[in-house]
């Protein structure tokens, strides 16, 4: 289920402390710089996140061939 991306409406920005006297300009900007950050912290965990999961394979890879001298990466 994914959920659906819902942007940050200066209103609800004006709703957290220290944002409720931020011109129109000021918000879409603040808007703005927090989308980019969330997508490069969102990119950030995804590459890490497959890194990871590519590590785990390569250490399941290499215990299979020292446990059965099988390597299913030489494997056709």
């Amino acid at each position: 289920m994914e959920k659906k991306k819902k942007r940050l409406t200066i209103a609800e920005l004006k709703g957290f402390k220290g944002y409720d006297n931020v011109s129109e300009e000021e918000a879409e900007y603040v808007i703005s710089s927090l989308e980019k950050i969330s997508i490069l912290f969102l990119e950030l965990f995804q590459n890490k996140k497959q890194e990871m999961e590519n590590a785990l394979d390569e250490d399941k890879s290499s215990d299979l061939k020292i446990r059965t001298g099988y390597d299913k990466r030489n494997a056709a």
